[in-house]
């Protein structure tokens, strides 16, 4: 397994599949929908050797014709739950795309109000809705 990121013992890997530890933490984690295993990038974050939590990005064509990474999942281990470590991982997977040369991604959000408030706070924007949910865009870097 490649480490693609690192800084200050957090470690950041895309995982193709999933190791045993990242795989019993999806398991293990009410999500309230199924994990996508299909994913093009799992980003799983470790500090020191400890497991953080996994970050998935699905491509997704836009009604414009680009292909930008769609944020799809976040779960977090226990320990790290509410943890600056968290927010640094959630960072460095922003800073990986920018390097794979992607400037924005998105998100969509269902009623939950909860995950509503997140995006926000992390500079999701709402840019269109439908009768299911709100679609979010965020300029990576900004």
């Amino acid at each position: 397994m490649k480490i693609i990121y690192e800084e200050d013992g957090l470690e950041v890997v895309n995982e193709i599949r999933l190791e045993p530890d990242s795989f019993h933490l999806v398991s293990s984690t009410n999500l309230g929908e199924d994990f996508d295993f299909n994913a093009e990038y799992k980003f799983v974050g470790r500090f020191h050797d400890r497991l953080v939590g996994i970050i998935a990005y699905r491509m997704q064509d836009t009604q414009d014709g680009k292909i930008l990474p769609r944020f799809i999942h976040i779960i977090v281990s226990d320990f790290f739950r509410h943890s600056r470590t968290t927010i640094k991982f959630l960072r460095m997977t922003e800073k990986i795309l920018k390097a794979n040369k992607y400037n924005q991604s998105m998100a969509y959000i269902d009623k939950r109000e909860d995950m509503a408030v997140l995006a926000v706070k992390f500079g999701y924007r709402p840019y269109a809705e439908d009768r299911d949910g709100t679609y979010y865009i965020k300029n990576i870097g900004a």
